[in-house]
């Protein structure tokens, strides 16, 4: 496969290198954000921070999902 990157003028050999770059850049951004997304909940539940969401009833074992 061929990239035809012997006919590219400097302006366009510029433009590939920084959508590369804010390639790179965004990736990096990302992956510091779930570092810190994951390092936040293990210290808030280490505190013993509850996050408020609805708790449903676990069905019987001899209940199907309708609930008869």
């Amino acid at each position: 496969m061929k990239l035809g990157l012997e006919n590219q003028t400097i302006k366009e050999m510029i433009k590939l290198i920084i959508i590369g770059f804010y390639y790179v850049f965004s990736n990096v951004l990302y992956h510091i954000s779930f570092g810190l997304n994951k390092v936040l909940r293990y210290l808030l539940k280490s505190v013993g921070y509850k996050s408020k969401f609805i708790e449903y009833p676990k069905p019987k074992e001899d209940e199907d999902i309708i609930g008869i």
